[in-house]
């Protein structure tokens, strides 16, 4: 999918634009960052290019942050409640820096109740599905994390 979605944004970098946008992922990348990544080399590594992350909401005491992108490639998006401090967004930068590539590639969404550790924070899967949360309306719904941890 990630080879598919490039095809036609090199061909369009090779004919000069200098910037490449993928709206769903809320993602902009200049020409020097694309040109010298073959299409056929792309892997989900190469997350960060396609998914990016956000506050987009007020939550009880906290705020919501969340994925966007996640849909480009059948996935449900991610999102967490986190409070306003700098610990815990320093946890979801590093949540949401390293998921995405590995539920990518495995192409589909941890189950829920899973719990995994990410450098010394551990997080579990609390929600999965269509959220009634407008802010985490998503196409293929939404995995809820809550460190716990």
């Amino acid at each position: 999918a990630m080879q598919a979605l490039c095809q036609v944004a090199w061909t369009l970098l090779d004919i000069g634009a200098s910037v490449v946008a993928w709206p769903v992922g809320r993602s902009a990348w200049h020409r020097t960052r694309l040109i010298d990544i073959a299409p056929s080399s792309l892997s989900a590594k190469h997350a960060h290019l396609f998914v990016s992350y956000d506050v987009v909401g007020q939550a009880d005491g906290g705020l919501w942050v969340r994925t966007f992108g996640m849909s480009q490639f059948g996935l449900p998006d991610l999102a967490c409640k986190v409070a306003n401090t700098s610990e815990e967004f320093e946890a979801v930068n590093i949540l949401f820096d390293s998921l995405p590539p590995p539920i990518i590639q495995r192409q589909q969404p941890l189950p829920l109740g899973d719990t995994l550790e990410i450098e010394h924070k551990k997080w579990k899967v609390t929600e999965s599905g269509i959220s009634d949360i407008p802010c985490l309306n998503s196409e293929f719904g939404i995995q809820v994390f809550t460190w716990i941890g």
